[in-house]
């Protein structure tokens, strides 16, 4: 009791000073230290608005002539016929793809450190060290990944504004920066309206080029963006043979899903389907098989997410990926639905896995196997699933494609400039 108020007056010492006084010089060592961290961050903050501002100035004072001058888009036709221009010199930074594309396009690159996948701030410092004459491309993909990251509209301005400034100090320090766009930008998410004017910045002030998989998304893109003419190539997505799992029979997968020999299966994904493409689609299937024909549909997803959440019950999940081979090899087609904003996710698959695609009208490639029908008439879909169906029996079936070269014409085609 007594060392306890001895230790409240301050009586009690260790080392000749009480205890008390030892606790308030030490706060005032902490105070004096904290004092000294502020003004430190002031100062930080200071020079680094000094940086920005050199950053600005620089950008005002390099050449415009680059990023005004519209860029020749390379022929198809030529690419497909001649001999595939050497991809020597080249060094490529890809930037927010999958795994599967970034293995493809690597294997096409036969110089070590030709390309990698990474983010731009490693293209940054490729291109501060890039040799003179060297051809340096950044590969953006899923470019609305920062928006996903975002707390708040503001962070979203914040890391949109960074994304495009970024990829202007790419291309005026001498690369080329080429956009894969997979679906309509700005169609969803929680920054939908946001996203839409930041793909403005980006086809307007980021990018030389722009990459999507068929010719109606092209004229999509161009329809919403206007200033993206004249930027957009199409190539087909070459699909990711020989990298996923294929390693099941048809007749296999058919058995395991107990499918009996006569029946067609059509495979649909329902990401992004509305409730109106629903009803088209399983309209036209009830009408096809109540004609006498053997069709059954098997509505599957990618993304719980993208699914209609009305239409979800109704819809299978298709799981990781060594799953994918029993679906798609078991179907004897992927039927891509009427979408309000196009999408890419389907052909990749369809491509992988050489399955036949019914498509509306401009929105699969001419080399992949398959049938195009009018989205815009009712009895569109429901004549295309007729004359599959009808002449299904007798198709000798598609071939799998050579996935190397499909990805080699496609980095040919994008990244030359």
């Amino acid at each position: 009791m007594q060392q306890q108020q001895d230790h409240r007056s301050g009586s009690f010492a260790a080392g000749r000073m009480p205890l008390a006084e030892q606790l308030r010089r030490r706060v005032e060592d902490v105070a004096e230290q904290q004092q000294m961290l502020s003004e430190f961050q002031v100062e930080a903050v200071r020079a680094l608005q000094v940086l920005r501002q050199q950053q600005i100035q620089l950008l005002d004072l390099l050449p415009h002539a680059l990023s005004d001058r519209p860029l020749p888009l390379p022929s198809l036709a030529a690419a497909g016929q001649a001999p595939l221009p050497a991809l020597d010199g080249m060094k490529v930074v890809l930037v927010g793809a999958h795994p599967h594309d970034a293995a493809m396009l690597e294997g096409v690159f036969a110089e070590p450190g030709a390309f990698c996948a990474g983010t731009m701030e490693d293209a940054l410092a490729r291109v501060k060290q890039r040799s003179p004459g060297q051809s340096l491309v950044v590969h953006l993909c899923d470019a609305e990944a920062c928006l996903r990251q975002a707390a708040d509209l503001r962070h979203a301005e914040a890391m949109a504004d960074g994304l495009i400034h970024k990829l202007k100090i790419f291309r005026q320090l001498g690369g080329h920066v080429v956009w894969t766009v997979a679906s309509l930008p700005g169609a969803k998410g929680p920054f939908g309206g946001f996203a839409h004017e930041m793909a403005k910045g980006l086809i307007t002030n980021g990018v030389d080029r722009i990459h999507v998989h068929a010719d109606a998304h092209r004229l999509e893109l161009e329809a919403r963006f206007p200033m993206a003419a004249g930027k957009v190539a199409v190539v087909a997505h070459p699909g990711h043979a020989g990298l996923v799992p294929s390693h099941v029979t048809s007749e296999t997968a058919r058995r395991k899903l107990g499918l009996e020999a006569e029946i067609r299966l059509v495979l649909m994904l329902a990401d992004g389907v509305d409730e109106s493409g629903w009803h088209a689609v399983t309209g036209a299937v009830r009408e096809v098989a109540a004609s006498g024909l053997p069709v059954r549909l098997l509505p599957v997803s990618l993304k719980a997410d993208d699914v209609a959440p009305s239409l979800s019950p109704l819809v299978m999940p298709l799981g990781e990926g060594a799953r994918h081979q029993w679906l798609l090899k078991a179907a004897d087609a992927i039927l891509i639905p009427p979408r309000e904003t196009f999408s890419s996710a389907d052909l990749a698959l369809a491509a992988s896995f050489a399955t036949v695609v019914l498509a509306p009208q401009g929105h699969a490639p001419a080399e992949m196997s398959g049938l195009a029908y009018d989205a815009r008439t009712p009895q569109g879909l429901r004549d295309a699933l007729c004359a599959f169906v009808a002449g299904a029996g007798a198709a000798s079936g598609p071939v799998a494609p050579d996935a190397s070269a499909g990805w080699t014409r496609l980095a040919a085609t994008l990244y030359r400039f």
